[in-house]
């Protein structure tokens, strides 16, 4: 196996290879973090970023086990949420969480299937009238992220960044991730956690 070029890793030639998608506050990137075969730290001045992780059902390890196989312990707000909400809060393993939920959407309205059969609209069988845009299809395949543009409207924003400013007190400086390279050596990021566990409302800002 070839080892990646110095040059490539300390930035002075990308190859082409290294992309820097342009993004304006609001926006959605979606990202299969599997495509990706690194991140370069970022050098600008701070940002803020809402981060939300999706895991393979694959990716379980094991069931809990006890009295926490039970039931998964979710936010106080999560009993108000609507059965698209708790459906992307979903996480396998626990008693009576088989099957797992199947949430559908027509470009307008999202809602939870009746039918838990897994749905691939369009992939397995090309279908024309799929509503699906077939250039952010192509796109998505080829490079395993998207831009989703102005899902935050300007409100939203000022919500969620007033919530986070009110809980400055909990921001925590997370560890460096570099592993031991040079190249890729920085420090770690302010971290805020548990926003989906703040006392409502403010935890609203960050469920949608």
């Amino acid at each position: 196996m070839s080892k990646h070029p110095h040059d490539l890793a300390t930035g002075i030639d990308d190859m082409g290879l290294v992309v820097q998608p342009e993004l304006k506050a609001g926006d959605l990137f979606l990202v299969a973090a599997p495509t990706l075969q690194g991140v370069r730290p970022w050098k600008g001045d701070p940002k803020r970023l809402l981060t939300y992780w999706y895991a393979a059902r694959a990716a379980v390890q094991s069931n809990p086990v006890g009295p926490h196989s039970e039931t998964e312990s979710l936010p106080g707000w999560a009993d108000e949420a609507t059965p698209e909400q708790k459906a992307v809060l979903y996480t396998p393993g626990f008693k009576g969480s088989n099957p797992p939920p199947v949430v559908n959407t027509d470009g307008e309205k999202t809602w939870v299937e009746e039918d838990t059969s897994v749905i691939h609209p369009s992939i397995y069988t090309r279908d024309p009238d799929s509503g699906i845009d077939e250039k952010e299809f192509y796109f998505w395949d080829l490079n395993g992220y998207l831009v989703v543009r102005g899902v935050m409207d300007e409100q939203w924003l000022a919500e969620a960044n007033e919530a986070v400013d009110k809980f400055q007190d909990r921001i925590a400086v997370g560890d460096e991730l570099a592993g031991g390279s040079v190249s890729q050596a920085g420090t770690g990021r302010p971290l805020l956690s548990g926003l989906l566990d703040l006392p409502a409302p403010i935890a609203n800002h960050f469920d949608a």
